[in-house]
C-alpha cells in the first residue's frame, strides 16, 4: 500500500451529524491519531488493517464509502454511526460493536460475517488501542475489557475455515472463461491474473501489489519474489501456463517480466494493473471473479474470491499427494511447526506443488475450451 494510504481527512461534512461536535474538529483529531497509526503499520498488513477498522481512503487517498465494509459494522464506521469518540470508549460500547459484528447482515447478500472475518476486524481495532497507549495517547485498550470468546470475536484454536474449495472442474471452466473474457479489451489481464491466483495463489494484496521485476528466473524455471506478512520476503514457482500468459499480457503493455528497472527514479509498474496504469483494487479482482465464474456457469458466483483461490490450491495439493508441510512451504505459512523449518529447507522451485497443480488445471481448462 502506497505512503499515502491515510489521504486527507475526513470532510466535516461527510461524518454522520451525531458523531460531530461543533466543527467536527474532535472527531477529525481522532482520524488524524488512526492516519499515523496506519503510516506505521507495515507492508501489507496496512491495507488489510484499514479495511478492517474502516478507513474512508482508499491507497490513492480517494475518498471512499465504507458502508459496506465488514457489512458496514467496521470500528469507525460503527462509531460514527452512533456518536461515540474513539478516545471515550467503555466496556459497553465494545460489547454494542460485537454484537453488531454478529449480527449484521451484508446489505445484499443478506449473510453475517464468518467467524474468522469478526475475529480479524476486532484485532484491528485492538491493535489501533494497543498502539496508541504505547504512544501514550490513551491509558486503557477497551477491546481488552471484554472476554471476546464468549462474545463470538476470538477464533478459536483449530478452528476450520468455512471457505469452500472449487472443485478441479470448476476451476477449469473458470480458467477458460478467463482465457475467452467476453470483454475483449480486459482478456490478456484478466486470463494472466486468473491464472496466477490460481497457480501461485498468492494473497490478493501480495499480488496487487506486486511489481514487474520480481520475476525472475533460477533453477531452470521462473519464480516470483512475494512479500508475505510482516514484510516477510518468500518466492514461489510461477507455471509455465500462468507465466505464458502473463508474457502476452505485459508484451501488450509493451514490458517485459523479466526486466528489473534499476538506477531509475521511478518505481518499476505494477504487474496488475487497471485501464489507468493504476493497481487494482481488491474489490475489483473480487469483481473480475465473480463475473468471470458467472460466465463459466459455477454455481453461486459470488463465492469464487481470490481467498478461495488459496484454498482450492491447498484442497488440489492434497488431492495430488502433496503434504501439507511441502502446501505451506508453497503458501509461506508462518506458525510454530513452519518456522523452525525455514532455516533446514531449501526452496527447490523445480519441485514446487504449483507445477503438476497447473498442468492438472490446464488439461481440465482444455476440456472446456479446446486448445489456446
Amino acid at each position: 500500500m502506497s505512503e499515502d494510504v491515510a489521504g486527507e481527512l475526513v470532510p466535516a461534512e461527510a461524518i454522520p451529524a451525531q458523531a460531530r461536535d461543533e466543527a467536527g474538529e474532535r472527531w477529525q483529531r481522532e482520524l488524524a491519531i488512526v492516519r499515523a497509526w496506519l503510516k506505521e503499520v507495515k507492508g501489507n498488513t496496512r491495507s488489510t488493517y484499514a479495511d478492517a477498522i474502516g478507513w474512508p481512503y482508499d491507497k490513492n487517498g480517494t475518498w471512499r464509502d465504507t458502508s459496506r465494509l465488514r457489512n458496514g459494522v467496521t470500528w469507525l464506521s460503527w462509531c460514527a454511526r452512533n456518536g461515540v469518540h474513539l478516545l471515550d470508549v467503555g466496556r459497553q460500547h465494545v460489547v454494542a460493536w460485537a454484537e453488531a459484528l454478529n449480527a449484521t447482515p451484508h446489505p445484499d447478500t443478506g449473510q453475517t460475517l464468518p467467524h474468522s472475518t469478526r475475529a480479524h476486524t476486532f484485532t484491528a481495532a485492538s491493535a489501533f488501542y494497543k498502539w496508541a497507549m504505547q504512544e501514550g495517547i490513551t491509558v486503557v485498550n477497551p477491546m481488552e475489557l471484554i472476554n471476546r470468546s464468549n462474545l463470538g470475536v476470538e477464533m478459536p484454536k483449530g478452528t476450520k475455515s468455512t471457505t469452500a474449495s472449487l472443485t478441479r472442474e470448476e476451476v477449469g471452466a473458470l480458467l477458460a472463461a478467463a482465457d475467452n473474457d467476453a470483454v475483449e479489451s480486459l482478456r490478456l489481464r484478466n486470463s494472466a491474473m486468473v491464472w496466477f491466483l490460481f497457480t501461485v495463489a498468492p494473497r490478493v494484496t501480495e499480488m496487487t501489489t506486486l511489481r514487474v521485476g520480481k520475476i525472475r528466473h533460477t533453477h531452470g524455471v521462473r519464480v516470483v519474489d512475494l512479500v508475505l506478512k510482516g514484510d516477510r520476503p518468500h518466492s514461489v514457482t510461477l507455471p509455465p501456463e500462468a507465466g505464458e500468459r502473463l508474457d502476452r499480457y505485459l508484451s501488450s503493455r509493451g514490458i517485459g517480466s523479466a526486466v528489473v528497472l534499476r538506477g531509475k527514479a521511478s518505481a518499476p509498474p505494477y504487474l496488475f494493473v487497471t485501464a489507468n496504469d493504476r493497481p487494482l483494487a481488491r474489490s475489483a479482482v473480487n469483481a473480475v471473479l465473480e463475473r468471470l465464474a458467472r460466465q463459466a456457469g459455477i454455481a453461486d458466483p459470488k463465492r469464487v474470491t481470490a481467498h478461495v483461490a488459496r484454498h482450492t490450491l491447498k484442497t488440489e495439493g492434497n488431492i495430488q499427494g502433496y503434504t501439507d508441510e511441502q502446501l505451506q512451504e508453497h503458501f509461506g505459512h508462518r506458525s510454530k511447526e513452519t518456522t523452525g523449518r525455514y532455516g533446514n529447507k531449501h526452496f527447490d522451485p523445480a519441485n514446487s506443488p504449483g507445477l503438476a497443480i497447473s498442468a492438472a488445471y490446464a488439461e481440465a481448462a482444455a476440456e472446456h475450451r479446446g486448445s489456446l
